[in-house]
C-alpha cells in the first residue's frame, strides 16, 4: 500500500530512529575506552600498594570515623542528585543551569543499560585509582609518610588541576571535592572510606540516567 506522502517521509523516519542508535553505539566505545585505558594505570597503582604494604599505601583498616565522614557525605549528595533529579522533571527550562554544571560529563551520562553498566566499571575504577595516588600511594611516599595530612592537602590543587579538561570551573570545585575527600581519609587514617565516597560521587550520575542534560527544545 502506497505511503500516504508518496513515501517521502519513510526515509526521515529512517534517519531519526539511526540516529539515536549510532550515538548509544559512539558512547558505548567511548566509554569501553575509557575503562581500558585506566586498567593498566591502576594495575600499576595496585601493584606498588601491594609492594609498600598497607601503612605506607593508606589500604589499612579504617577508624569508625572515617566512614561515619563517608556516610554522611553520601548522605548530602543523594539529597543534592534528588533535588536535581526534582528540578530536571518540573521544570524543564531549568536545564540550561544543570547543563552549564554537567557540561563537561555530558559524553558519559549513560542512555541504555549497557552503557549504565560500562559507565559503572569506569567510576569505580576511577574512584580506586585517584585515591590510591592523592589520599593512599603519595602521601604515604612523600617525606617518608610522615605528614600523610599535611601532603594529602598539598596535593588538592593538584587533584583539581586533573580535572582540567572539564573546564576551569570544575577544576575550583573538584578541588573542593579533593579536600573533602582528604579529610574523610584523614578521619578515617585510611584511603578506604575516601575510596568508597569517591565511587558514591561517580556513581551519581547512573541515577541521572533518562533525563536529558541538555536544555529542553
Amino acid at each position: 500500500m502506497p505511503d500516504p506522502d508518496g513515501g517521502r517521509q519513510a526515509p526521515s523516519r529512517g534517519r531519526e530512529a539511526a540516529g539515536p542508535a549510532h550515538r548509544v553505539t559512539q558512547r558505548a566505545r567511548f566509554l569501553a575506552g575509557v575503562v581500558a585505558a585506566q586498567a593498566p594505570a591502576l594495575l600499576l597503582a595496585a601493584g606498588v600498594a601491594r609492594a609498600v604494604g598497607p601503612e605506607r599505601s593508606g589500604l589499612r583498616e579504617a577508624r569508625p570515623a572515617g566512614w561515619v565522614a563517608a556516610a554522611a557525605s553520601t548522605g548530602s549528595l543523594v539529597w543534592l542528585t534528588a533535588a536535581i533529579r526534582g528540578t530536571l522533571a518540573r521544570r524543564p527550562r531549568s536545564r540550561r543551569w544543570i547543563a552549564r554544571e554537567l557540561e563537561a560529563v555530558e559524553p558519559l551520562n549513560p542512555e541504555t543499560r549497557l552503557e549504565a553498566a560500562i559507565y559503572s566499571v569506569v567510576a569505580v575504577q576511577a574512584g580506586l585509582l585517584e585515591e590510591l595516588i592523592f589520599r593512599g600511594l603519595l602521601p604515604g611516599l612523600v617525606l617518608g609518610g610522615r605528614h600523610r595530612t599535611a601532603v594529602s592537602r598539598a596535593l588538592v590543587p593538584a587533584f583539581g588541576l586533573g580535572h582540567s579538561y572539564q573546564g576551569a570551573y570544575r577544576v575550583i570545585t573538584t578541588g573542593a571535592i579533593g579536600l573533602l575527600l582528604a579529610e574523610v581519609a584523614r578521619s578515617g587514617r585510611s584511603a578506604h572510606p575516601a575510596i568508597a565516597l569517591h565511587c558514591a560521587l561517580d556513581l551519581q550520575l547512573l541515577w541521572l540516567m533518562g533525563h536529558p542534560l541538555r536544555p529542553a527544545a
